[in-house]
This record gives structure tokens, sequence and C-alpha cells, in this order.
């Protein structure tokens, strides 16, 4: 995930935002990069509160856990992997791993599930077939080829906001449509070859919407 600090300023508050990365291998000196990183993030923040003589409010907000102001400002709201911090970058070099950040010309594979304005959610996942299901869209990035894949249960509002995350990472570019069951060869082979995927977010959903639904008829009995 795009790791590093954000800060915007809006209506006298101060908002600083922690993404974090998800690196399986030593935990423990990627806890110390991103705690390192926090403490520059705070000395920046309390630096704008005191040269505005305290009148904005401070508040610290974590990835997973944006409020709906917050992710209101930015419009996609898109999450990436990797990170741009000297921290982030000196531990991949030192244990000798996979830089996952995201560039212009790499392949990236980025998940459409919320759309409403202080609710969406753009996440880029890991580039395999596996990835995808029938409840969402995606945005797939080949390069200079941008794709969307429409899974044949997402909504027309998740449709839109892929074109519209499309726009925002390569604007003008041309864009092809793909929806599920007819995607092209260019579009498998950039994702390393088709793979199964399930529609377990769609089964989720519906059981959790018959589990109230049952629990409210019952209440009415």
């Amino acid at each position: 995930m795009q790791e590093g600090r954000v800060h915007h300023w809006l209506e006298g508050m101060t908002w600083e935002l922690y993404a974090c990365m998800s690196i399986l291998k030593n935990l423990k000196a990627l806890s110390m990069m991103l705690y390192e990183d926090q403490r520059m993030a705070s000395r920046l923040a309390n630096t704008m509160f005191s040269s505005l003589k305290g009148r904005p409010v401070q508040g610290r907000i974590f990835e997973g856990k944006e409020p709906p102001q917050f992710v209101a400002l930015f419009q996609p709201m898109v999450v990436l992997k990797g990170g741009l911090s000297s921290g982030y970058k000196k531990l991949v070099a030192d244990k000798g791993l996979q830089d996952e950040t995201y560039t212009a010309e790499s392949v990236a594979l980025i998940r459409i599930s919320r759309t409403a304005i202080h609710n969406n959610n753009a996440v880029q996942v890991d580039a395999v077939a596996a990835s995808l299901n029938s409840a969402e869209c995606f945005v797939l990035q080949s390069g200079s080829t941008m794709f969307t894949w429409h899974g044949n249960q997402s909504s027309f509002e998740q449709q839109q906001l892929a074109a519209k995350v499309v726009e925002f990472l390569k604007p003008g570019v041309a864009l092809k449509h793909a929806k599920e069951g007819t995607g092209s060869s260019a579009f498998w082979f950039a994702l390393g070859g088709k793979q199964s995927y399930t529609s377990f977010l769609v089964c989720s959903t519906l059981s959790n919407a018959f589990n109230s639904s049952y629990d409210m008829i019952s209440s009415m009995v």
C-alpha cells in the first residue's frame, strides 16, 4: 500500500494520514521505520500548528479508519502499493525485498468497491487473476495500456468510479473495457494468465442482508 504522510489544511483543520505497507519479512524493522516516519509527520504537523498560532485542530488518521470528512478531500481516493519515504526505500534495499511501489509504467491492479463520495474505495491489490471477483470493478494498468474489468454483479456507480480512477492515473489515455467473461488475451496476459476467482464478497453481503432481515422480521413477530 502507498506509504507516506499526507497533510491537508481545510476549514481550520490539520489532518495526518499514516499509510502503512504490508511487508511480511522483518516486521520489527518495518515497525521501527514506520515509527520514525510517524515522528517526522508529527513534527511537521506541530510546526504547521504553531505557525498558525494554534488555531487548527490536529487529528491523527490511520489507513482503513478514515472518517468521511477525510475521504471527501480525495476524489477519487486511491491507495497504491509501496512507499516513497527514505525509510521505506532503505528497508527494501537493506533486506533485499522487492519494491512494490506503484509507477506509471508498472503492472497494477486496482480494486473498486465503495463508491459514495464520503466512502469511496480504490485500493491496489496483487496483479493476478485470483484478485478479481464478480461483485466489484477493477482497473488494470499494463504499461501505457489501461483496462477496466466489470464484474457481473458490479454496480453502475463502481463502473463510473473505475473510469474516474483511470482518468486520475493517466489523463486522456484510451481505455479498454472488459466485462466478466469477455476479457481479451492482452488483459489476461498482464495478470499472468487466467485463474479461478470467487464471488465470496457477494455471498458475504447477501448473507449479512438476509440475517439482518430475518432478525428484523423475528423481532416483529
